[in-house]
């Protein structure tokens, strides 16, 4: 299984335009973070749904409507599972722990 994945919220039709990665050990070593588990936001299309919100890369994105993402098969669900017009994220920024609201585009 991957552990890389494009954001797709839904029926795949709504965007976010990012790209995430669950952080494994691996990860947490080469990048030296001081987080050891969520989904990294690997890169942030410019002009979409993610960049709009003010999601940026090196995020780590710790909940999803206030549901705890670790893997990407949680990430995914969470997505599929959202029929609001908007997404909630808690995102881990450094030390800092912020809360997002991202609208997909449709």
């Amino acid at each position: 299984e991957s552990r890389e994945a494009t954001a797709r919220p839904g029926n795949g039709t709504a965007q976010l335009g990012m790209s995430v990665r669950e952080i494994t050990p691996e990860i947490v070593q080469s990048l030296g973070l001081s987080e050891d588990n969520g989904i990294l936001i690997v890169s942030v299309q410019p002009g979409s749904s993610a960049d709009n919100a003010g999601i940026k890369k090196g995020d780590i994105i710790k909940e999803i409507n206030r549901k705890p993402v670790t893997t990407l098969s949680q990430f995914n669900d969470a997505l599929k599972s959202t029929h609001q017009d908007n997404i909630l994220m808690l995102v881990k920024r450094g030390r800092t722990s912020l809360w997002i609201v991202v609208k997909p585009q449709k």
